[in-house]
């Protein structure tokens, strides 16, 4: 941390990048600790983290508490940008997954994806005392009581606060007389949000160090959380579902995936060992598509999934919208997780079976892909098919021949 004025360009922390770090659990102890915190710095880039589970503020910039002490200040520049941060302030209150303190000039905050499931923070986006010349935008903020909060000191004069395109759960937008706020969405399921939701984070390069290691991918169309563990793997996902009707049409899934790993004769296998009752159409097994992260869209769709309500079901996108938009049962009312799912491509043709035991498999059906290329994205996917719950499947012996 430089001092607020500093005149000597050579102690002025320039120019700096904070990227694609995992940081989980910390501040276990010292409890005020704070996953990324920057003082009096000059075009400061932090950018593509995830950051869960801290018992204060996951990212903290500035020091001074208004014009008193930091202007004109060196602490311009700054960027937050494309960071996933999720429950924050477990044990510590008056703090947030992004908090600032001080004026910071031409500071931006955009791409954010800060979420909070277990309601242990009340504010979001948390601009505290002499907070100024932010701009703030595209940001989502799910499940805050105030998904956006200016503290403004009584003594300094409005600096300018652009807030626009913030996507919400709801709660209240206190910006107060010194912010701008325009363009506000309560809907963190719609595409412009789930497209920032899906883009926040770890990139892909760097997210093994969240325990996703090649040859695996992840993708998420809605709010969702993937591990990877010793053969074994978690989806947490919630969502409306992958389904296309005349009252709905929705691509809302978590995935855990191989990219193009799928030939013209390839078959996949897993292992769905439990599945949260979220709703009787939740789903947790496999899906196979020209690209699992092209959604929604992408053709030569097809899924295989357990569900608590209905059974073992097929679905398929029979009219090359890109879209499920037909399904065949199998157990409805008996068969459910554990169960293993095997899903099998031949040519233009996918057929799916389940087993209770991984030797002995029932054909659910077998069904033509439509626009289908010859290499497919394949793997596992899960949905709660109930949007704003999260809803856990757990998986095993997944593995693909062919």
């Amino acid at each position: 941390m430089s001092a607020p004025n500093q005149a000597n360009t050579a102690l002025i922390d320039t120019g700096d990048t904070v990227s694609d770090n995992y940081i989980n659990n910390v501040s276990d102890e010292y409890q005020g600790g704070i996953g990324i915190w920057s003082g009096y710095t000059r075009n400061l880039t932090i950018t593509r983290n995830d950051i869960e589970n801290l018992n204060y503020s996951g990212i903290s910039t500035g020091w001074g508490w208004g014009s008193e002490d930091t202007l004109p200040t060196i602490d311009t520049g700054l960027a937050v940008t494309g960071n996933f941060v999720s429950d924050t302030n477990q044990s510590r209150p008056d703090g947030g997954p992004v908090y600032s303190l001080g004026p910071q000039p031409s500071a931006t905050m955009s791409g954010n994806y800060l979420t909070n499931p277990d309601n242990t923070a009340t504010e979001g986006l948390y601009l505290d005392q002499g907070s100024a010349d932010w701009a703030l935008s595209s940001n989502v903020v799910d499940n805050y009581d105030i998904p956006l909060f200016h503290n403004a000191n009584s003594w300094d004069p409005c600096g300018t606060i652009n807030v626009t395109s913030t996507y919400i759960s709801g709660g209240l937008m206190n910006g107060g007389a010194c912010v701008n706020t325009s363009g506000t969405v309560i809907n963190t399921q719609a595409i412009a949000a789930l497209r920032t939701e899906n883009a926040a984070g770890l990139e892909p390069a760097y997210q093994a160090l969240a325990g996703i290691t090649a040859p695996y991918k992840t993708f998420a169309s809605t709010e969702s959380s993937e591990t990877e563990s010793n053969g074994t793997y978690t989806i947490s996902a919630a969502g409306a579902g992958p389904w296309k009707s005349s009252g709905q049409m929705t691509d809302e899934y978590g995935a855990l995936y191989q990219p193009g790993a799928a030939t013209t004769s390839s078959t996949a296998t897993v292992e769905v060992d439990s599945q949260a009752n979220t709703n009787p159409w939740a789903m947790a097994g496999l899906m196979i598509r020209d690209s699992i992260s092209g959604s929604p869209g992408s053709l030569g769709y097809a899924a295989l999934a357990v569900t608590p309500g209905n059974g073992v079901s097929l679905l398929w996108d029979g009219d090359g919208s890109g879209y499920l938009d037909n399904v065949v049962s199998a157990g409805a009312g008996t068969r459910t997780a554990p169960v293993w799912l095997r899903l099998t491509r031949s040519g233009t043709t996918v057929t799916g079976a389940y087993s209770t035991n991984g030797t002995t498999f029932t054909t659910v059906g077998t069904e033509t892909l439509t626009g289908s290329g010859p290499t497919k994205n394949v793997g596992m996917f899960g949905t709660s098919f109930l949007e704003g719950t999260m809803g856990q499947a757990s998986f095993a012996n997944f593995g693909i021949t062919g």
